[in-house]
């Protein structure tokens, strides 16, 4: 968390972050480390995190919902004038909003 506190100035750490995040898959005893990268990475924001976008997107139709909804608000942080990733992300983030989780539906 303190690279997502630091936010652009963290942007060398963008390459470890992503690797890091694709090891991760999706194990569940990997979740809360794989939700700490995804919320780094969009903190760190363009242009040093573009590269994440891909890894990024891949995790936007996961299974673990609190990993597609952090997901899907890290790409539109790092990618913010993309208006066809915000057209793909509304319809995921009002799934969010019918989860039961409550910490999804905040998100």
């Amino acid at each position: 968390m303190a690279l997502a506190a630091i936010g652009p100035k963290a942007g060398s750490a963008v390459g470890p972050l992503v690797s890091l995040l694709e090891k991760t898959g999706q194990a569940e005893e990997q979740s809360a480390l794989r939700y700490a990268l995804i919320y780094a990475l969009g903190r760190i924001g363009p242009p040093d995190a573009t590269p994440a976008l891909e890894s990024l997107s891949a995790l936007n139709t996961s299974a673990d919902e609190m990993s597609a909804t952090l997901a899907t608000w890290a790409s539109l942080q790092i990618d913010p004038d993309n208006k066809e990733r915000y057209a793909d992300a509304v319809p995921l983030l009002a799934k969010g909003l019918e989860s039961e989780s409550q910490t999804v539906r905040l998100e």
